[in-house]
């Protein structure tokens, strides 16, 4: 399982590779992008703030409930922290099943 906390861009190769399997016959991938808008006020940019070792622990205790409830084969999650611009990517998501 691939968990982690970064200032780097998130790659969706590394995410998709991490979590490939040949029992997998999907792999599914969600991003969570900044937008200009939030609550009606216009947004410029977003600055995440984090605790690596406390966010990793808890994203990691997220993703093993989501495999074990949604019967998912493998997951990884990345969060972005720093300065982000209009259309990055915050947070990436990957999930494999076996359908």
């Amino acid at each position: 399982m691939l968990i982690r906390v970064t200032e780097a861009p998130l790659n969706i190769a590394e995410a998709v590779a991490a979590v490939e399997t040949n029992a997998a016959g999907a792999v599914n991938v969600f991003l969570g992008n900044v937008r200009d808008n939030n609550l009606g006020r216009r947004v410029g940019h977003l600055v995440y703030d984090a605790y690596p070792a406390m966010a990793e622990k808890v994203m990691r205790e997220i993703a093993e409930e989501a495999k074990e409830r949604f019967g998912l084969l493998d997951c990884a999650v990345l969060h972005r922290t720093g300065r982000l611009e209009l259309g990055e990517t915050s947070l990436l998501i990957a999930v494999s099943s076996g359908h």
